[in-house]
């Protein structure tokens, strides 16, 4: 049992800063953001570059346009427009 748990402790632990990274950017932080103030031109900016290399990150995974899109909750237009872009 020992072995086990210090397997799936390992496996939990085991993702990359880069991949901790998009996902904060993407998701935000968990606090609370005060919705009567528009977002920075910086904060825009970083969203879309980490939905542009979360994407480019599920495509190395094997994962189509149409599961990435489910995934991340986008149209399938926007999934393809990074293609376009990048």
């Amino acid at each position: 049992m020992e072995k086990h748990d210090r397997a799936s402790r390992k496996h939990r632990t085991s993702i990359p800063q880069a991949t901790k990274q998009w996902f904060l950017i993407w998701c935000g932080p968990t606090a609370t953001p005060d919705e009567s103030q528009p977002p920075t031109p910086d904060l825009r900016r970083d969203k879309h570059l980490a939905k542009i290399e979360t994407i480019a990150k599920l495509r190395q995974f094997g994962l189509s346009d149409e599961q990435i899109a489910e995934s991340l909750g986008l149209t399938l237009e926007e999934v393809k427009q990074v293609d376009s872009e990048g």
